[in-house]
């Protein structure tokens, strides 16, 4: 369950997301990247902190990270170089340096689409679609349903609600509700 390219443009409307986004990619260096793609690797931040939670990231973990990026890049590199792709190997080796202003512009973009905070129902069938789209896209590999119980390890659901804490969901309770469906913790 992937943000579509229209979904990634909608959070990046005109205004003070997409002026902090711009700011960012400056910043950090990443002016070869457009903007949508630049917030796409932001977007990517909660997936790469997971994989790195264990000290690196695994061949599985690379093959399911490459596979999210090329579908959330809007390029169309097959026969050249991707700008995506390098900028992705960069920002994980330095993703020490990005996490914290990632989750900030994550938690500024969910902010703004749901200004009154997540809902207070701790069921995720009646959470706002955008925001179980967003928690599918940030911690689930494409062909996870956000139902299903998985497992995961005590370091990786550490990682998983400092992340949630820094995306400003930790306290909500559909974030507690996605918790609950891992499992061995």
């Amino acid at each position: 369950m992937m943000l579509t390219a229209e979904e990634i443009l909608f959070l990046l409307a005109p205004g003070p997301v997409l002026a902090q986004v711009q700011a960012a990619k400056q910043e950090w260096g990443f002016t070869d990247l457009a903007d949508e793609d630049f917030f796409a690797l932001v977007l990517l931040a909660p997936t790469v902190g997971m994989a790195l939670a264990n000290g690196s990231i695994s061949l599985y973990e690379e093959l399911a990270l490459n596979k999210k990026a090329r579908q959330l890049s809007k390029g169309n590199y097959f026969l050249r170089k991707d700008p995506f792709m390098g900028g992705l190997s960069r920002f994980v080796q330095e993703f020490a340096r990005f996490e914290a202003g990632c989750y900030a512009l994550i938690n500024q973009a969910v902010a703004a689409q749901l200004p009154g905070g997540p809902p207070p129902s701790p069921h995720l069938m009646t959470a706002p679609y955008f925001l179980v789209k967003l928690l599918a896209l940030l911690f689930l590999r494409e062909e996870e349903s956000i139902l299903a119980s998985r497992g995961i390890s005590r370091t990786e659901m550490v990682k998983l609600r400092e992340i949630g804490d820094a995306l400003g969901l930790g306290n909500s309770a559909v974030f507690e509700a996605f918790c609950a469906t891992f499992v061995g913790a």
